[in-house]
């Protein structure tokens, strides 16, 4: 099966898992970068950290802003999404860990790593839909995946900021 199936079956396999999740029906205030976005959910204003993803920083230039301006094409604030809370999950800063869909059911979380603007996150991530489309992404350089550097484990840049001091 070429790759570029393999993807897309991997995809829809894990958009109906997904879909055993409650989704809720959210607008957008605004997405802070790559993988970070603050919802407005029947009017309790939710701050969610997208699931399985983690994106170049801002201060990783140019690659951070290009990543949160990608997702925000997708994401215009006020525009409508369904979030699929990961039950019982937060990050270290409280940030609902989540799954963003477009009411067409595009999966942003997937679309992003598929895209090339984010990479898998694999501390936080066991699902094997995002690695494979991860490689898709690799295989055919698009976005971060274009040159090599650390925008392409971000997690790897913050620990050597933080060495520096």
């Amino acid at each position: 099966m070429p790759r570029h199936i393999a993807v897309l079956v991997a995809a829809v396999i894990g958009i109906l898992s997904a879909s055993s999740l409650r989704a809720e029906s959210c607008r957008v205030d605004h997405c802070h970068d790559g993988d970070t976005c603050t919802l407005d959910c029947a009017g309790q204003i939710v701050k969610v950290r997208l699931y399985c993803v983690d994106a170049p920083e801002i201060g990783q230039k140019p690659w951070g802003r290009i990543s949160r301006d990608f997702l925000r094409e997708r994401l215009p604030a006020g525009s409508s999404v369904e979030l699929l809370r990961v039950p019982g999950q937060r990050d270290r800063r409280q940030r609902t860990i989540g799954v963003l869909l477009q009411p067409d059911g595009v999966n942003l979380n997937l679309d992003q790593v598929q895209s090339g603007w984010a990479a898998v996150y694999p501390q936080y991530c066991a699902d094997p839909v995002y690695y494979m489309a991860q490689e898709d992404a690799e295989a055919q350089r698009r976005g971060i995946w274009r040159t090599g550097g650390a925008q392409q484990r971000p997690w790897e840049w913050r620990a050597a900021k933080r060495r520096r001091g």
